[in-house]
Order: C-alpha cells, then sequence, then structure tokens
C-alpha cells in the first residue's frame, strides 16, 4: 500500500489531478502507512477509502485522520447490515449487490430501446438470449386472430393474459415476428419471474420448443411501447460479472465524485473536499454525525453545487457547519 501511495505522489508531482481509492482493510495501524497517507494529503491527494465489512470499528488505512471513510447503504437507503461503522466513519454511498467488473458471475439483463430511451425488462425463462432490431406491432394477447400480417419480420407487442405465456411466443413466432415483448396487463414495478417453460413431463412438445427471443415488461412501458412508431432494440443479454456486496464497492461511489468536485474546483484543499462532502451529505439515522451511518449519505449535485455555486446558478453556501453537527476527529 506504502509503495502505491508514493507511486501516485510521485505521478501527481508532474501535475494533474489524483485521486486514490483502496479497497483494503487491517484492524491494526501501521506507522508506514499512516506516513504515507500524510504525505499524499500533504501533496493534496485526495484518499477515499473503504470503511470495512463487518466490524464495530473502521479498519485502517480508512480510519488514519484526513481519509474519507466510505461506509454503504443497500438498495433502499439504509445503512448496510455489513457496514463497518464507529469513530471516523465519513460518509456512506451504495454498496449492496452492485455490479462488478471483477468477473465471477452471470447478469441477465433485458430491455427495449426506442431511439431515446432505455426501458428496462425481464428475460422470460425459455427466451434465447441475443438482440433483435425491428418496429413494434401491437397484437393483443397474442392470440392467432389477433396477430397482423405486418409482424413479420417485426416485434410482436403482446398484452399479457388469456392465453400463457408460450403459446403467445409461439403464435407470434408462427407469424413471422423476429421477437416478442409481452406488456403486464396490471400496473407494478421491478422486475418479474416469467416463463415459457411448462412443468416437467406436462407436454413433450415444448421440451424442446425454440422460443423466440422474448422479454417482458410492466404496464407502464407497456403504454409507451403501444405508442411508438420508430424502429426499436429489444436486447436479453448476460453479462459475466456478478453482483457484489462491500463498501469496497461504495468507495469508488465517492471517488467518482470527488473527481467531479476536482473538475468543477481544481484548486481545493483535501480536507476541504472532505469537508464540503459531509457537509451536503444526507442525514439517515441520527441529525449530524453518528457512529452507524458517519455524517449521512453522498449527494453528489450537492457537492458540486457547494463547490462551484457559480456553475450551478445558485447561491453560495453558508461556509458554517450545522450547529447539530459534531466534530469526529
Amino acid at each position: 500500500m506504502t509503495a502505491g501511495i508514493d507511486w501516485v505522489i510521485g505521478q501527481a508531482s508532474a501535475g494533474g489531478q489524483w485521486i486514490i481509492n483502496m479497497s483494503l482493510g487491517s484492524n491494526s495501524p501501521s506507522d508506514g502507512e499512516e506516513r504515507a497517507v500524510e504525505r499524499a494529503l500533504a501533496a493534496n491527494i485526495v484518499v477515499v477509502a473503504s470503511a470495512g465489512n463487518r466490524t464495530p470499528w473502521v479498519k485502517y488505512p480508512a480510519h488514519y485522520p484526513g481519509v474519507i471513510a466510505v461506509g454503504a447503504v443497500d438498495d433502499a437507503g439504509n445503512r448496510a447490515d455489513f457496514s463497518s461503522r464507529g469513530f471516523g466513519l465519513s460518509i456512506m454511498a451504495p454498496g449492496a449487490a452492485i455490479l462488478s467488473t471483477m468477473p465471477g458471475g452471470r447478469i441477465y439483463s433485458a430491455d427495449v430501446r426506442p431511439p431515446d430511451a432505455v426501458l428496462e425488462g425481464w428475460g422470460l425463462i425459455g427466451s434465447p438470449l441475443g438482440v433483435v432490431q425491428g418496429k413494434l406491432v401491437a397484437a393483443g394477447f397474442g392470440r392467432p386472430e389477433e396477430i397482423p400480417a405486418e409482424v413479420a419480420g417485426n416485434i410482436a407487442l403482446l398484452q399479457r393474459g388469456w392465453i400463457p405465456f408460450r403459446e403467445k411466443a409461439r403464435n407470434a413466432k408462427d407469424a413471422g415476428a423476429s421477437a416478442v415483448v409481452i406488456w403486464n396487463n396490471e400496473a407494478a414495478e421491478g422486475e418479474e419471474t416469467w416463463t415459457m417453460k411448462p412443468l416437467p413431463g406436462e407436454d413433450p412438445f415444448w421440451d424442446t420448443y425454440e422460443f423466440p427471443l422474448t422479454i417482458g415488461v410492466q404496464q407502464d412501458e407497456g403504454f409507451r411501447l403501444l405508442a411508438e412508431k420508430n424502429v426499436v432494440e429489444v436486447g436479453f443479454r448476460d453479462d459475466p460479472y456478478g453482483k457484489l456486496n462491500g463498501t469496497s464497492m461504495a468507495a469508488p461511489h465517492v471517488t467518482g465524485i470527488v473527481a467531479l468536485m476536482r473538475a468543477l474546483a481544481p484548486n481545493t484543499p483535501v480536507l476541504q473536499i472532505k469537508y464540503i462532502l459531509e457537509r451536503t451529505a444526507h442525514d439517515l439515522e441520527k441529525s449530524g454525525w453518528d457512529e452507524n451511518t458517519g455524517w449521512g449519505t453522498v449527494d453528489a449535485l450537492a457537492a458540486a453545487e457547494y463547490i462551484a455555486p457559480e456553475r450551478f446558478h445558485v447561491p453560495p453556501a453558508t461556509p458554517l457547519p450545522s450547529p447539530r453537527r459534531r466534530a469526529v476527529r
């Protein structure tokens, strides 16, 4: 770690804006590491580190003075149960179920892409992977008598209901559709688990049937697609990456925001960067700092507006901490 920090210091001496993001942790401090961190801060290099996982204390190097120690919140915005806490915790950022570029999993994603949007959906069990382009052709519930001839070579847009998903997909394929989008017939949110596969032994015909590319979308997206006249892209993809949990996933969010702040105000001192991030965070559990969530959840826009109000046409912030907050260093 020390050698890596000194390498960054050497690079920074030639110019540019440098930020150190560290995802490692120890329960014990090191004099050599702490001095390296001090050298980086003295060189005006912001140091961000993950606070650690599953300990009632912030680990090192996040715990060294001046380091922005980052804890994790889950997808509901609450403190993730694995996130380390305690004295020295600075700020929180998303760290649960984060899509990581570290190989080690399979993530399936599905969507419909008109020219001006990406409408997320889900692939139906039994659908092949792939990407298809074409115009959407509304075909009711997918019963044979509802499917118009112009669906051939295009994408059938079907409403959920009346007949099973597998029959909808088969009927559309028989009519020449290159892909199928099925929209929900009731209001809901998120992904569904829809399948075109019957129960084992229920009907041998379907065991080897080759379904067309078939994805589902929620009702709101369905209404929007009914009015879509342009060519769209329908995709069901498989990415060789996985979703990971940890403060190691949270720290890079903060590092990215620091990069934004440095781009807006390059000469801002490192401790001022840290102060602004904490000053503009959203309280989670208590007003001000607390040992579970630090100063709260990081807010990229609020930090950017604070550091460069003229770029966002907002009045300058009062450079005073809230009297409800207390220092933790």
